[in-house]
């Protein structure tokens, strides 16, 4: 099942300043929270969402050649509300990435939400860098992010 993934005004302007000036971003933590989100999603900003917990991003994989999927993890004896969003924040803390799953994740289960974005040119994007503490660092060349969803595991 797929839910909704959107990336936000603010994740959209790190970008754009990233291709002007060869910037990194760094996606670096994420967080749920059990709200229902409606409206202008990309709009949101970070003291828009109540997360129940934020942690480091526990994976970045890259799927294919346009594709990336940043995996988000709570185990059960960590998780205590339901997990009906998930967000992406960049170093700077700002909220780079909204994801709603199809349904809500219960506090009883393991909760992974892997989130994955599509762009083109995976190649001129960026090197993978992997440092100690799991953060990955994206040297940017963006040409085009889009949609592609977010799967439950």
């Amino acid at each position: 099942m797929i839910g909704e993934v959107t990336i936000t005004n603010d994740g959209l302007a790190a970008l754009a300043t990233s291709l002007q000036n060869g910037a990194q971003i760094k996606p670096l933590r994420f967080g749920f929270s059990n709200q229902i989100l409606s409206g202008d999603i990309a709009a949101y900003k970070v003291s828009d969402v109540n997360c129940w917990i934020q942690g480091s991003i526990k994976a970045v994989n890259k799927i294919s050649n346009d594709i990336v999927e940043f995996v988000c993890d709570v185990a059960p004896n960590e998780a205590v509300d339901y997990a009906r969003t998930a967000v992406i924040y960049l170093d700077d803390e700002s909220l780079f990435v909204i994801a709603q799953p199809p349904y809500a994740m219960p506090p009883s289960a393991r909760q992974i939400i892997k989130i994955q974005i599509a762009y083109t040119n995976i190649e001129s994007l960026t090197d993978f860098v992997f440092i100690e503490t799991d953060i990955t660092e994206y040297k940017s060349k963006f040409e085009k992010w889009d949609f592609i969803g977010i799967k439950p595991w």
